[in-house]
């Protein structure tokens, strides 16, 4: 766990030098992508088409529900 102890350089640094990367869909996930650092994801409620790395990269895969069809834009959040 680095969450709270390693700032964004940091973080980057990291995931640029790291072998492999498992991750929920956050920003380490879309570090890993950029640089091109195998990675794992995790997707919870979104669709992975949405957020996830484009399904021509081969060093990423994806972990989560089976696609749903319809729409893959969740609306606006309910506020209070």
């Amino acid at each position: 766990m680095l969450a709270g102890r390693t700032g964004l350089a940091e973080l980057a640094a990291l995931v640029a030098g790291a072998r492999l990367v498992v991750s929920g869909d956050t920003g380490a996930a879309h570090l890993a992508t950029g640089y091109g650092t195998a990675s794992v994801v995790l997707f919870g409620p979104v669709p992975a088409a949405h957020w996830g790395p484009p399904p021509d990269r081969p060093r990423h895969r994806v972990l989560g529900p089976p696609t749903v069809p319809g729409p893959t834009r969740i609306g606006p959040l309910p506020v209070g």
